[in-house]
């Protein structure tokens, strides 16, 4: 019988070989050559930590904090670089979120999905 978390970590190695993997890696590499691109992005993930952190919590967001993430979210659309990280996460992504579409199939087989 196979260990499950052997399997997981063979394919958390072929992830990294995934072509969509290795141009994340080189959109980020990129991105983080230019301060002004880096200094956003980062600002956006804690902007958006908080935010989610609020969320979880159930404390609203404020105004002023809805206002922050919408100025952000519009300088990162005229950055070119980190549009470019989006992207090639959002790639990613597709290939992970069909992974655990495969993964959760004896799941929604149990319960007749």
């Amino acid at each position: 019988m196979a260990n499950i978390y052997d399997t997981a970590h063979q394919l958390e190695q072929d992830l990294r070989q995934l072509d969509q993997f290795k141009a994340l890696q080189e959109a980020y590499s990129a991105m983080q050559e230019n301060k002004e691109s880096a200094d956003l992005f980062k600002t956006f993930q804690d902007l958006q930590k908080d935010l989610q952190a609020k969320a979880m919590q159930g404390v609203d967001i404020t105004e002023e904090e809805a206002k922050q993430m919408e100025d952000v979210a519009q300088q990162m659309k005229d950055d070119a670089k980190v549009m470019d990280v989006l992207n090639k996460e959002q790639a990613l992504s597709v290939v992970i979120n069909d992974l655990n579409n495969v993964i959760m199939t004896p799941i929604r087989q149990l319960y007749g999905e």
